[in-house]
């Protein structure tokens, strides 16, 4: 008997065949390895055997990998191959024709998953006390289950595979075994979170855990689901018998909508005209000058109080721009002389105008303005008219 190793593994392995059947080992990184057995119905030469052994290239996609190198190995081989992936603990692998995949685990085989609609299986995790086995399919069915009990009783690979392949093999039939423990597995620090693992591996499994822990689940989930079906059905009912209510209720509130509309764009009307009117009133005595010999238009008048007895007659008529004394009028009232003055108009100030404001409307020059409306008028307060002098003509 013959023990095979390759650096921390220790493989058995043994073929009908030998000739025409390969397996191999190989680390792709510090915790990827993979595994493979073939057997052809020809002698594998030596650039088949070049093109087996780097089929399979490092990935960290497994299920790539094992797609690419399964096309390659086919390619060179046949049907009858299997190979494994096995990263971080979990095992990938695909097979075709005769070769299977099991894991002996605690006196029991286990066959991982492999799924008909692809190439490639999901992912089963492994403990360091499994075993890893690529052989051909009969030697595991075709054997009494007591007598592979005893066989895999041994602790020595490469004794099973031989036991193994000696009591099962078909006569003139090619058999193949190849048995890896999983001892190495003690040394292989997993690179991400256990149970991060755990999750990918076997992702129903909080599920289950959840439905165990409460059996009453599947149960309640009926009777929300019952309850959520007749809260639906409530609210259609309610909706078809509140709809036509609903209905009346927004025409009305559109007909309000309607007046309110007709309302606003009176309104917005009336304030655009307000506006425009006073654009053009503003305008008409921004425009307006002192004419000495017109007595057709209408003048407006102001009352300019001296209460110092400052000024005559002659003095305000220059001071206001008025080029004909006679046509101010003036009385003197308990000492003060009182004076009635053509002006150019009227102004009311409104909240926020300053002076250089109301200037910049009448006058075209606005200093001359703000000199003059603070001349003619001792306060300029919000909410009160003021007058507005002539100015010079130009």
């Amino acid at each position: 008997m013959t023990v095979n190793t390759l650096q921390k593994y220790t493989i058995g392995y043994a073929a009908k065949k030998e000739e025409v059947s390969k397996y191999w080992v190989d680390d792709l990184s510090d915790d990827s390895l993979q595994i493979g057995a073939v057997y052809t119905d020809e002698l594998i030469n030596s650039e088949q055997e070049l093109n087996i052994s780097t089929a399979f290239k490092e990935s960290h996609k497994p299920q790539m990998a094992l797609k690419n190198a399964a096309k390659v190995i086919k390619e060179n081989t046949g049907d009858h191959y299997a190979l494994v992936y096995i990263k971080d603990r979990r095992m990938w692998h695909t097979r075709s024709g005769d070769i299977r995949v099991f894991v002996f685990r605690q006196g029991r085989f286990l066959s991982p998953p492999h799924h008909k609609a692809t190439s490639v299986s999901t992912p089963f995790l492994l403990k360091e006390e499994d075993q890893l086995i690529l052989a051909t399919s009969s030697l595991l069915f075709d054997n009494d289950p007591k007598i592979l009990k005893e066989i895999f009783h041994s602790s020595l690979p490469q004794e099973i595979a031989e036991k193994l392949l000696a009591t099962g093999t078909p006569a003139g039939e090619n058999s193949i075994c190849a048995i890896l423990p999983c001892e190495f597995l003690r040394d292989n620090t997993p690179s991400r979170d256990r149970m991060k693992v755990l999750e990918e591996v076997f992702p129903f499994e909080k599920e289950a855990e959840a439905r165990l822990a409460n059996p009453n689940q599947q149960r309640n989930t009926i009777y929300n689901f019952a309850g959520f079906v007749l809260f639906t059905l409530l609210v259609i009912f309610m909706y078809n018998k509140n709809k036509s209510n609903w209905e009346e209720e927004i025409t009305l509130k559109q007909q309000e909508i309607a007046q309110l509309q007709k309302q606003l764009n009176k309104a917005n009307d009336k304030i655009s005209s307000y506006d425009n009117y006073q654009k053009l009133h503003t305008k008409s005595i921004a425009e307006r000058n002192f004419d000495a010999f017109d007595s057709e238009r209408y003048r407006m008048y102001a009352l300019f109080r001296d209460v110092r007895n400052k000024f005559d007659r002659n003095q305000v008529a220059e001071k206001f721009n008025i080029y004909n004394p006679l046509a101010i009028e003036a009385k003197v009232v308990m000492g003060e002389n009182w004076f009635i003055i053509p002006v150019k108009g009227s102004h009311l100030v409104q909240k926020g105008e300053t002076l250089k404001k109301i200037a910049s409307l009448y006058y075209d020059n606005s200093k001359e303005g703000i000199q003059l409306i603070q001349q003619f008028n001792p306060q300029v307060v919000e909410g009160h008219s003021i007058f507005l002098p002539f100015e010079k003509e130009k």
